[in-house]
């Protein structure tokens, strides 16, 4: 049997043996509010989650708007220098092309051929309607270069007659008639126009040779209607 003072003396040994009691700590912050964990953290206080900054958002947008102020300005700059110096579109309002341009069709006019060459016979061109002709459905008129300064021009039984010699107009029809007119001298600087559709057309037998400087520029292709898309 064993003693009390056995047992008192196991249970002392016990208690000798048993770890010290440790002191509560925080396990999330020291006393100084600081994050305890990782190195280099102690004493740095966590950022906290803010929402994102209006004023830089309203700036990106700002700048968003800028750029495309730029883009839309600078097309439109491009298209007013295209349009006064190289490409203008033209509106065919009568019948007077036919039937190679009809009412309606919409060209392409270079401004810059002329600047840079001469009016070659075949050319279809834009012109500033002459005074003879005003007032006048449009302050501008097309029709086709038949001849240019030194030659004559005139129509014998219903052909083109240039200097002499029948042209052969591959652009018109074969049942195409010009009625009988000149011969006629075209002068330096200046080129005779006449209407493909030559029993409907006030050309150059009413109004005269026109002069080059008046030429706004050579019609190069068709781009409405889009059934009748093409080169001229």
């Amino acid at each position: 049997m064993s003693s009390p003072g056995a047992a008192d003396g196991e249970s002392d040994a016990e208690d000798r043996n048993a770890p010290a009691v440790q002191p509560d700590e925080p396990s999330g912050a020291d006393l100084g509010g600081g994050v305890r964990g990782a190195p280099g953290m102690r004493g740095r206080h966590p950022r906290p989650h803010r929402p994102p900054r209006v004023r830089r958002a309203m700036s990106q947008r700002s700048r968003n708007l800028l750029s495309w102020g730029w883009v839309l300005a600078t097309a439109v700059v491009l298209a007013l220098l295209m349009r006064t110096f190289l490409i203008a579109a033209f509106f065919i309002p009568s019948e007077s092309m036919e039937p190679v341009l009809a009412v309606g069709d919409r060209l392409l006019v270079s401004k810059l051929s002329y600047r840079i060459g001469d009016p070659d016979p075949g050319d279809v061109v834009v012109f500033r309607t002459p005074e003879s002709m005003r007032p006048a459905q449009t302050a501008e008129l097309i029709k086709r270069v038949v001849a240019v300064g030194g030659q004559r021009v005139g129509a014998e039984n219903g052909r083109l007659v240039v200097d002499g010699l029948p042209v052969t107009e591959d652009y018109l029809p074969a049942d195409v008639y010009t009625r009988d007119f000149g011969p006629l001298g075209v002068p330096a600087g200046y080129v005779f126009v006449m209407g493909d559709n030559r029993g409907s057309s006030q050309d150059s037998r009413v109004f005269g040779p026109v002069a080059e400087s008046e030429i706004v520029g050579r019609a190069f292709a068709r781009f409405w209607p889009p059934n009748r898309l093409g080169g001229l």
